[in-house]
């Protein structure tokens, strides 16, 4: 994880990511989101937001085309908030990652091994 080689906490649950955003917040930065991964069926991810810790998750895919789904929901978030003034930051998260899963779902098979995300499937709505 690159939240553990930036804060020196060793990510194992929802508690470590949270010492983790803690960590990260004394560091400069205000909302941190640390995806923990695959937890009972969902992909779940953690957004630190002032003295608490959101719990945003979303229905887990075993996938082979994730290449690129970083990339793709830091660039969801961004444009969403580009788009509406004074945005709900929890709102914005979770429109990226239903935006990001959806591309994941429209597996492009391009190449081998781990395959890119499908970005065109973010054009729609």
């Amino acid at each position: 994880f690159e939240a553990e080689r930036l804060t020196g906490v060793r990510i194992d649950g929802e508690r470590s990511v949270a010492e983790a955003i803690e960590r990260m917040q004394e560091y400069g930065c205000v909302n941190p989101l640390i995806k923990l991964g695959a937890v009972d069926g969902e992909s779940v991810h953690l957004l630190g937001l002032h003295n608490e810790v959101a719990r945003i998750s979303a229905p887990h895919m075993e996938q082979s085309n994730t290449h690129g789904a970083g990339c793709t929901l830091a660039a969801a978030i961004t444009a969403k908030f580009a788009m509406e003034e004074n945005s709900d930051i929890e709102e914005v998260i979770q429109f990226g990652i239903v935006r990001t899963l959806e591309a994941i779902q429209c597996n492009s098979r391009l190449g081998h091994g781990i395959h890119p995300i499908e970005v065109r499937a973010m054009t729609k709505g």
